[in-house]
Parts: C-alpha cells; sequence; structure tokens
C-alpha cells in the first residue's frame, strides 16, 4: 500500500505545478518543523546539549537553501 502512495504523490507532484506561495509556505512550514525536532534533539535540557552540531547543522542547512 506503501508503493502505491509514493507512486501517487510522485506522479501528481511531476505533473502538477504548484503556485509559488504554496511552495514558499510549505518550504518555510517544513524547514520550521526541521528546527524545532532538531533543537529537541540537540538542545534538550534532560542531558548535555550539543551546541555546535547543532549550529553547524543550521548554517549548512541555510546556506543549501539558499543555492536552491
Amino acid at each position: 500500500m506503501s508503493a502505491e502512495r509514493t507512486l501517487m504523490s510522485w506522479s501528481v507532484g511531476f505533473f502538477v505545478e504548484l503556485p509559488k506561495p504554496i511552495i514558499i509556505t510549505l518550504l518555510g512550514v517544513i524547514s520550521g518543523g526541521i528546527i524545532v525536532n532538531s533543537m529537541v534533539a540537540e538542545l534538550s535540557s534532560d542531558k548535555a546539549g550539543r551546541f555546535l552540531p547543532f549550529l553547524f547543522g543550521g548554517i549548512f542547512y541555510s546556506v543549501l537553501l539558499l543555492l536552491l
């Protein structure tokens, strides 16, 4: 069942062009989710937080998005 959904999602994404404002909004939502999940994993108060990997990952992801 998962393969059919994947193929259907790919075909919709391939043949349907979304307006730029929707793409920008989706990119912002996905980026925000990635940042929040990274903050929870890397900077949690339960264990010693690792700030440098979080910082370097954020910088790398920002540069990657700017290049796109």
